[in-house]
């Protein structure tokens, strides 16, 4: 089943993200300031308040190959499939999903994304190349009666607000080989609509 709904009659698009899958793709957090680092939380043993959001880190695009994402786009049709960088037949999936309906709504205008993509063509920094994970060097630390090599590790952070309190985080995390950069949408109370309410 998709994650993504669109509603002609209303020109929206809407996005079920379930709170309570173990995907790791949607999580509730709380953060107490902008400044705060938001902090996982349990949704049925806190009760929501204006300081839950949900973290979405969202997916560009899926290979056509990868059968559990590819069963999650709305968009499988072969003129939706190009090849990725990666060499691999890709489709639309998730933020380029949401933005080929919002270009079919009318909500953003194809000169809109020319202009847009004009921009990013023009850009000459990168994200990888202007943040680095950072690790302290190794001193020793003792922690429970045992001897330990101690070092602490900082993952890059950029936020960026919009104005209908909505954030945009962008982290850079290590993978198994290398570091990979992850595009996370937060959604604040304001945002989210649910079939329960979420504050009592």
């Amino acid at each position: 089943m998709s994650l993504i709904k669109v509603n002609d009659d209303k020109k929206a698009i809407e996005v079920s993200i379930p709170l309570t899958s173990i995907s790791g793709k949607a999580r509730v957090k709380i953060r107490h300031a902008f400044s705060d680092y938001g902090i996982s939380t349990a949704t049925r043993k806190i009760p929501f308040s204006l300081k839950h959001y949900v973290e979405w880190q969202i997916g560009y695009d899926a290979p056509i190959k990868d059968k559990e994402k590819f069963e999650l786009t709305t968009l499988k049709d072969e003129k939706y499939h190009f090849l990725g960088a990666n060499n691999k037949i890709k489709t639309l999936y998730e933020l380029s999903e949401t933005i080929d309906y919002a270009k079919r709504l009318g909500l953003i205008s194809l000169e809109n994304l020319e202009n847009t993509l004009k921009y990013l063509e023009k850009q000459k920094q990168f994200i990888e190349d202007s943040f680095m994970i950072t690790r302290e060097r190794f001193r020793s630390h003792q922690f429970g009666c045992m001897d330990f090599e101690l070092s602490r590790i900082s993952y890059p952070l950029l936020i960026h607000s919009f104005n209908d309190n909505q954030l945009s985080e962008i982290v850079i995390r290590e993978q198994q080989y290398g570091s990979k950069t992850h595009a996370v949408f937060l959604l604040f109370y304001s945002g989210i609509k649910n079939r329960y309410p979420l504050i009592k």
